[in-house]
């Protein structure tokens, strides 16, 4: 949306998020495909918030409202770090270290 281009999802069909991923199954052609579509969105990103020249860059999300570059990036910071404590948690679980 901030690059102005219309691309399909990669994964769901718009109405059902979880539609790709009821018949996931962890072969690994498929674990290959999901790690060469990551990888190919991770390097458009990266270039085209080095094309930028601020963070104010701006795009119109798919219910008509703006949102800028920093909003986006500050959101995937948030879901990383989200992400990364169910990780650690895990983790725990797995090994009983807690805190450090």
């Amino acid at each position: 949306m901030l690059a102005g281009e219309e691309t399909p999802h990669h994964f769901g069909d718009g109405d059902d998020w979880d539609a790709g991923f009821r018949d996931a199954t962890p072969d690994l052609p498929s674990i290959a495909e999901a790690w060469s579509s990551w990888r190919e969105e991770v390097g458009f990103a990266e270039r085209f918030v080095d094309s930028c020249p601020d963070l104010d860059r701006t795009g119109i999300m798919g219910d008509g409202q703006p949102v800028s570059l920093r909003a986006v990036l500050v959101h995937m910071i948030e879901e990383y770090a989200r992400h990364c404590g169910h990780a650690d948690l895990i983790r725990e679980r797995i090994d009983g270290r807690v805190g450090q």
